[in-house]
């Protein structure tokens, strides 16, 4: 025999929902304000005041009533309070219910993710990463277990998971066996720590970029597996150091990330047999161009060489970082390429 199955309460529309909820409600306002213009002769808002004191169960001494109306007050009383409780109950049902539904839809689309960021904590690092992000179209989820927080990067429009990043089962559930990298941004260096011990249990190649406080919280990072370790309290101090003793450079990258349709920093690896491989800064042009301007060199062996002389040699496995005009960065990586 086949059996009739019927939607269960979650999948009625909310609106439709509230009016079911509203009915019984409206229907016992209704049966004791008429009740008691009945039983004893009051007005439509006399009745309907005392119709809402008696369910409300706040209790009254200001009226007398007839025998008949005290024998339907004890009925208003009793089933006043069973259809009160029931709309109390029924609304927090619904209010718990469309949580849930916000965080089971959060994680479908963070299981769904590929090719995206995680990011681990929404402080007020976190708010800006994520903001850049969004911003450059990245594709990237949040994680973050204080509520609050979590629910604020939604409003923002952001997949956002409400869960503790340092278990594993959390960070597999956001796809970061797919994921491009992982970035740790609580403030918490031991909990950064044991982020990163999990991630990089997870995954051997995914790219790690973590917070430390501290010197002692960098070397344990390092340990942990991050590949790069970012300190605000370090890069502060050294930023207003640099504002005292290079106030000219400062000014040149407050502006150029403020004028970001200007200038752009790029960075060209120097591929074999490529238009870079053997030759120098001002063979590629770089040392004679208005619209480009070289920052560094990074050798294949790691070194790392600041503004670079026009003579300087290049070779396969270098990274060249530069500066300039997106439209002649574009032209550049692709005559590099």
């Amino acid at each position: 025999m086949h059996r009739q199955s019927y939607p269960s309460a979650s999948h009625i529309s909310l609106p439709r929902r509230l009016f079911h909820l509203g009915l019984p409600m409206v229907a016992i306002m209704a049966i004791g304000t008429l009740g008691f213009m009945w039983t004893d002769g009051w007005t439509p808002e006399r009745s309907l005041y005392f119709t809402i004191v008696t369910v409300s169960t706040v209790g009254y001494g200001d009226y007398e009533l007839s025998d008949a109306g005290r024998r339907f007050a004890l009925f208003m009383i009793m089933g006043g309070f069973a259809v009160v409780t029931y709309f109390v109950g029924q609304l927090i049902q619904i209010v718990v219910e469309r949580q849930l539904d916000w965080e089971r839809a959060m994680r479908k689309q963070a299981a769904a993710a590929t090719d995206h960021f995680i990011v681990a904590g929404f402080g007020r690092i976190g708010r800006l990463v994520c903001e850049s992000l969004h911003r450059e179209q990245i594709p990237f989820v949040v994680i973050d277990q204080n509520r609050d927080k979590a629910e604020s990067a939604a409003r923002l429009g952001y997949t956002t998971v409400v869960d503790n990043a340092t278990h594993d089962t959390v960070l597999r559930s956001c796809g970061i066996e797919r994921a491009r990298g992982l970035v740790c941004l609580t403030p918490s260096d031991a909990v950064n720590i044991v982020i990163t011990l999990s991630a990089r249990g997870i995954s051997q190649s995914l790219t790690i970029i973590s917070r430390a406080e501290d010197g002692d919280g960098i070397r344990k990072m390092k340990l942990a597996g991050a590949t790069r370790i970012i300190s605000p309290i370090q890069r502060g101090a050294l930023a207003v150091a640099n504002s005292i003793t290079k106030p000219h450079v400062i000014d040149f990258f407050d502006e150029s990330t403020e004028s970001a349709d200007n200038v752009e920093f790029c960075r060209v690896a120097v591929r074999p047999g490529s238009s870079l491989d053997g030759g120098t800064i001002a063979d590629c042009g770089l040392a004679q161009s208005a619209s480009l301007v070289p920052v560094a060199v990074r050798r294949a062996d790691g070194t790392l060489v600041v503004r670079p002389a026009p003579d300087q040699q290049l070779a396969a496995g270098d990274t060249v970082i530069f500066a300039g005009h997106p439209g002649a960065v574009i032209e550049f990586c692709a005559e590099a390429a």
